[in-house]
């Protein structure tokens, strides 16, 4: 459960209470390489099935280093809208190639 707050660029704003739901998946692909995806549905409380971001990301991770502590990580980000704003586009699409350290 939360709240969403989004401002426009024409001044207005929207606010409303939202539901979270979603998975998050790891599969090892082999020792060194891991695929992972993740949904997450955020409802708006007052038109759940009219009103909702849809967010997804899917990827592969791999270390790059003996120790595993660097990986880089390459994924696909989309943020779907269904009631995006005037003259915005539905779907925001991300593609991320990322240096991450690995602190355990």
């Amino acid at each position: 459960m939360g709240y969403r707050f989004e401002s426009y660029s024409d001044g207005t704003t929207e606010k409303d209470p939202t539901g979270v739901l979603g998975y998050e998946t790891n599969y090892n692909l082999n020792s060194r390489l891991n695929l992972f995806h993740d949904l997450t549905y955020y409802p708006s409380f007052s038109s759940p099935g009219q009103n909702y971001l849809l967010v997804t990301n899917f990827g592969a991770e791999m270390p790059i280093t003996n120790d595993e502590a660097w990986k880089l990580r390459a994924s696909l980000r989309s943020q779907y809208n269904s009631q995006p704003a005037l003259d915005a586009e539905t779907t925001d699409t991300n593609y991320r190639l990322n240096l991450v350290y690995d602190w355990e």
